[in-house]
């Protein structure tokens, strides 16, 4: 078997909506820095420098897809794969969406072979979508939303031959090691009622995809700023991998902020933790 690296990263493009037009060179810098094997980033936007960056991808090795879509002001998924794990072109697929009758997720999916095994690597966010003004009531239809695309989301790959790597942003609520799906029922003013880590893990399970999620309570991949640092709220996992393969040492990494030129807190710069791990194929 191959042992592969893999990251997935939400870069904070933000459809396009930020101050700088541009995916900054930290994020070339870093990708350089972990050789990875495999690599996913959501909320990736075509921009300016879309061809310089998909090139400097390509003059580190990776072969690169994208979703087709011609809309620039629109979250999507870049996912990078060592061109030495593709021998056969011709065994590739790309999908780049999925069809469902409700609310789906940003998708993309890339498989290939390796002897002649099947391999089906997936990188997604899960949309948030509240409408103004913002009312108790809204932000549980967009919760119930996210809870969709995660129905939508499993109900596609639980189809799917071979090995299934499952990465990306779900968009969580906060939960800690301890939180169940029972964990918020006695108030159902609480949005993990309808999306949560641990609702998402019960309908992964349910078709064979395990959860690799970085464990412990000062272990997190998003940080939501408006609360202060003393309340563990604070500080949410949102980035997971799901699969029904073999995952092994994931954890999550913030190294990339004390890079020379970070700005925290600006749109355009990566806010969230990179998730790292290990497959076997």
């Amino acid at each position: 078997m191959k042992k592969l690296k893999v990251i997935g990263w939400n870069i904070n493009q933000r459809s396009g909506y930020n101050s700088l037009g541009t995916v900054p060179h930290l994020v070339i810098s870093e990708i350089q820095k972990k050789k990875a094997d495999l690599i996913v980033l959501t909320e990736y936007v075509k921009q300016s420098d879309h061809l310089e960056f998909t090139q400097s991808l390509k003059e580190l090795g990776y072969a690169v897809f994208y979703n087709a879509n011609l809309n620039r002001k629109t979250n999507e998924v870049l996912i990078a794969i060592k061109k030495n794990l593709i021998s056969d072109k011709n065994t590739v697929q790309v999908v780049n969406e999925i069809t469902s009758p409700i609310e789906t997720p940003n998708f993309l999916q890339v498989s290939f072979q390796v002897n002649n095994e099947i391999i089906n690597i997936i990188g997604t966010r899960i949309r948030i979508g509240f409408t103004f003004p913002v009312t108790d009531q809204s932000l549980i239809d967009d919760a119930k939303e996210r809870n969709e695309q995660v129905i939508s989301l499993v109900s596609y790959i639980k189809d799917l031959d071979g090995q299934t790597f499952v990465v990306g942003d779900f968009n969580n609520y906060y939960y800690n090691d301890e939180s169940s799906i029972t964990s918020w029922k006695d108030d159902k003013r609480w949005l993990q009622n309808y999306h949560s880590y641990p609702l998402i893990v019960k309908q992964m399970l349910e078709y064979g995809f395990k959860p690799y999620t970085p464990q412990g309570r000062r272990c997190f991949s998003w940080e939501q700023k408006r609360i202060p640092q003393s309340n563990p709220k604070r500080f949410i996992k949102n980035d997971h991998i799901f699969s029904n393969g073999a995952v092994l040492n994931e954890s999550y990494y913030w190294g990339f902020v004390e890079t020379d030129g970070y700005v925290f807190n600006r749109a355009g710069y990566p806010d969230h933790a990179m998730i790292t791990a290990e497959i076997k194929i």
